[in-house]
């Protein structure tokens, strides 16, 4: 009976050890994979940020039904803000822009949650709370149910500190040059009046 059993036990191994390999090459390479997607996506993730923070971009996106805001890293960033352990909420998102656009931004948000339109864009100014002001562009798009009604919102935003200022100072130059030539005119215009008076006389 000692043979049988060992025969058996033969017999049973031999039955079972293909099926053991086999299913420990399919674990194998599930692992595999699972490691080989999870290393693209946090390279991905790591290009987008990277990608965002040189352009200054950064992505939000809001659930209206939950009243819940989620800002990305660099939107953080450009708000001037740490990331780690920040509670994004409408209010203090309010309370960072700037006192002059405050009411404006709150009135385009809130109409667009209304709006039968899908996509908003504008721009607005933000005082970080070291004082410092970032002039910013938003664009998003809020998604509705079938009655219209608005489910959540997710868009982007860009610093356009940068771009912004050097068109400022582009304008006061062209403003600069035209304040010039009309004085220039002007002095020109009064000395031909001039010599037409002593011409005269």
């Amino acid at each position: 009976q000692s043979y049988r059993f060992v025969w058996y036990l033969l017999v049973v191994g031999a039955l079972v050890a293909p099926i053991s390999i086999y299913w420990n090459y399919r674990l194998d390479r599930e692992l595999a994979k699972r490691v080989r997607r999870e290393e693209a996506e946090r390279k991905h993730r790591l290009l987008l940020e990277w990608s965002g923070r040189i352009a200054h971009v950064g992505y939000w996106n809001f659930d209206y039904v939950a009243d819940e805001l989620m800002l990305s890293d660099e939107v953080c960033r450009i708000f001037g803000v740490e990331a780690e352990g920040y509670q994004p909420t409408n209010r203090k998102f309010l309370d960072l822009v700037h006192p002059d656009d405050r009411e404006q931004v709150h009135t385009r948000n809130r109409d667009a949650a209304k709006s039968d339109q899908t996509r908003f864009a504008y721009e607005y100014r933000i005082v970080r709370p070291s004082g410092e002001t970032r002039y910013l562009s938003t664009e998003y798009d809020v998604q509705r149910d079938s009655g219209g009604k608005a489910l959540h919102s997710a868009g982007m935003i860009q610093d356009i500190t940068t771009r912004t200022l050097a068109e400022q100072e582009k304008a006061r130059h062209i403003q600069d040059l035209v304040t010039a030539k009309e004085m220039a005119e002007s002095a020109n215009q009064v000395k031909r009046d001039f010599l037409a008076l002593m011409s005269h006389e």
